[in-house]
């Protein structure tokens, strides 16, 4: 401090004190919100896919598939959308379908779509639990 300073009432600041304290604060409220979006996430928000195991062929405009869902031991109703694609990855088929689970880990069931010409694969997108 120098004269002048000591004279007019002046103080030396302490910016770089006051920095790091919020810093500290800011990284702790981080990591107080990372770890409880992590562990109590809500069961709605909870990912589960499905993909299709294997094809079988039922008539000429239908396709049929064993779907596998794998999720979090979910429970409720899971809403999904299936689509038939021909062997140049075109849509012929589209199909919304329900699915109850009841805290699996894993489910398996069968699943046909109805198709405007021959279809190849069914893939199944876009499921949300409700």
């Amino acid at each position: 401090m120098t004269d002048l300073d000591a004279r007019y009432g002046r103080k030396q600041s302490r910016s770089k004190r006051n920095i790091i304290v919020l810093a500290a604060v800011l990284l702790a409220v981080f990591f107080t919100w990372a770890i409880s979006v992590s562990f109590f996430t809500p069961e709605k928000n909870r990912t589960i896919t499905a993909e299709a195991v294997s094809f079988t062929k039922n008539e000429p405009n239908q396709i049929g598939a064993t779907i596998k869902l794998v999720g979090a031991g979910a429970s409720g109703t899971l809403h999904c959308t299936g689509k038939a694609l021909d062997s140049s990855y075109a849509i012929v088929g589209y199909k919304e379908f329900d699915v109850i689970l009841l805290g699996e880990t894993e489910k398996r069931f069968e699943l046909s779509i109805n198709t405007t010409s021959k279809a190849a694969s069914i893939v199944v997108e876009a499921c949300k639990l409700q």
